[in-house]
């Protein structure tokens, strides 16, 4: 399952499909990442290669910007959810 292709749980109704073209994305994370399991995978294995590259104060950094992350998802489910 693509993540576009992801039903909003309330209501189960299909999330509108993102228009990928306006953005400047450096990857295609939506072909990408068929799953959150996926996806998570790749950022575990990805992490772990910026830690062991730039040391831990890389991972302190990762974690920081990974928490703001999760805040911004969690406001545009709720958004969404309106």
């Amino acid at each position: 399952m693509k993540l576009k292709d992801l039903l909003v749980k309330e209501e189960k109704q299909q999330v509108n499909e993102v228009d990928y073209s306006t953005m400047r994305l450096k990857s295609n994370i939506d072909q990408k990442w068929d799953s959150t399991d996926t996806m998570m995978d790749d950022m575990r294995q990805w992490i772990g290669a910026s830690v062991q590259a730039s040391g831990a104060e890389m991972g302190k950094d990762l974690a920081d910007a990974l928490k703001l992350m999760m805040n911004f998802a969690e406001g545009e489910s709720k958004t969404a959810g309106r």
